[in-house]
């Protein structure tokens, strides 16, 4: 049977069962037909999910980075060679990091990337990472890639970007059943499968560019939300990301320290710094100061000795890094107000949100802070469009 991600009604189905009834085979037909489509990768139809991935025995569709031409993601088989050359679908990736760790996530190429030859036209083509926040399965970490990734970021007239998700881990000791990134930097991660979730960026970032054949100082930018958000933070303190955005997400303290500035903050540069923060977050507070005191931390972290510093210290952190410690208060910058529909167009209902905003002249620096009077931690569908189309606009005008 043909590898190609583009099966045709008419191909012919064969070898990959020995023995076939005339019913199977019009099953496997009807699967064939299916393959390469989005009904396929979205389906729960046991025929052609048994059919397409009886050789792995996987749950699954996966991508296997070894030597062995394998199965994979529904119409398409992989070697290391051509890793993340799939198009126009959302698809899983398995990959084994430098800490011999494996590492899964999805990821979505347009094919309005590719030339004639279906070659990545632009070798400083951006790649935005997402890194979501914290789930017990992997089941869960599928089907948010399949609703940020599919429902939302590319569902856009244009796509100018290579989307790729990193999962987090569950603890190795059990003594965490959560799924969630290492942010700590410096102290004991022993709960933590990897102990260093930077190892596992940098392979996957060093791969996708190597097997789509960037440049390899392309763009970076990533989209995290709570621990993922924490783990971009962590990302741009390493100086590996070229913008970011961030929501229900903070410092913490004595282990994920926010930026101090220095003259060597800029190289390499970070182009925008875009954070959102619902203002009624109880996981994780957006004002220490006030009436979020007696609320600001539920179990979940306190449990796990976490203290988190504020969005409004967060913010102003990056507001003094960006501006060349000229500004350092959110207060003192322009600020307006933005209304987000989040219900339907029958029955509406608005969000308001308070629109912090910074540009340094001539210096291609961004920064945002969205804050949603009356949000809470997580970000609903609506919103996350409004992010993806504001986050567009601030890429194109740096």
């Amino acid at each position: 049977m043909s590898c190609s991600s583009r099966i045709k009604k008419s191909v012919n189905v064969d070898p990959l069962f020995s023995e076939r009834t005339s019913l199977r085979l019009t099953q496997e037909k009807a699967a064939a037909a299916m393959i390469g489509s989005v009904r396929a990768q979205t389906m729960n139809d046991s025929t052609l999910h048994k059919f397409v991935l009886r050789r792995n025995n996987q749950m699954n569709p996966v991508i296997y980075n070894d030597v062995i031409q394998r199965r994979s993601s529904p119409g398409a088989c992989f070697t290391e060679g051509n890793i993340f050359t799939i198009t126009d679908r959302v698809s899983q990736y398995i990959l084994k990091d430098g800490n011999n760790i494996i590492r899964t996530g999805s990821y979505y190429i347009s094919s309005d990337l590719l030339n004639d030859n279906g070659i990545i036209s632009k070798s400083n083509t951006p790649i935005l990472f997402f890194f979501r926040g914290e789930s017990k399965k992997e089941e869960v970490n599928i089907a948010r890639d399949i609703y940020y990734l599919k429902d939302i970021y590319t569902n856009q007239a244009n796509i100018d970007k290579i989307f790729i998700s990193m999962h987090p881990l569950t603890s190795q000791d059990g003594s965490y059943n959560f799924n969630v990134f290492d942010v700590s930097a410096g102290i004991d991660s022993s709960r933590i499968n990897n102990v260093n979730d930077i190892e596992s960026f940098e392979f996957i970032l060093d791969k996708a560019r190597e097997t789509l054949g960037l440049d390899s100082d392309s763009p970076v930018y990533a989209r995290g939300h709570s621990s993922g958000g924490e783990f971009c933070y962590r990302l741009a303190k390493d100086g590996l990301l070229n913008g970011m955005v961030v929501s229900g997400a903070n410092y913490i303290y004595d282990n994920l320290e926010p930026p101090v500035y220095d003259e060597t903050f800029t190289e390499p540069d970070i182009s925008f710094v875009f954070i959102i923060h619902g203002v009624n977050d109880t996981l994780v507070p957006y004002d220490n100061s006030n009436n979020q005191e007696d609320f600001s931390y539920n179990t979940l972290p306190s449990s796990l000795g976490i203290e988190y510093y504020d969005t409004i210290y967060s913010a102003n952190n990056w507001l003094d890094n960006l501006s060349y410690r000229d500004i350092s208060n959110i207060d003192e910058i322009n600020n307006d107000l933005k209304y987000v529909n989040i219900g339907t167009e029958l029955n509406e209902n608005y969000l308001e949100i308070v629109n912090y905003y910074y540009e340094r002249n001539n210096e291609d620096i961004n920064f945002r802070l969205w804050r949603i009077n009356g949000g809470t931690h997580n970000i609903p569908k609506n919103l996350e469009e409004e992010i993806r189309d504001e986050m567009n606009t601030i890429i194109i005008n740096i």
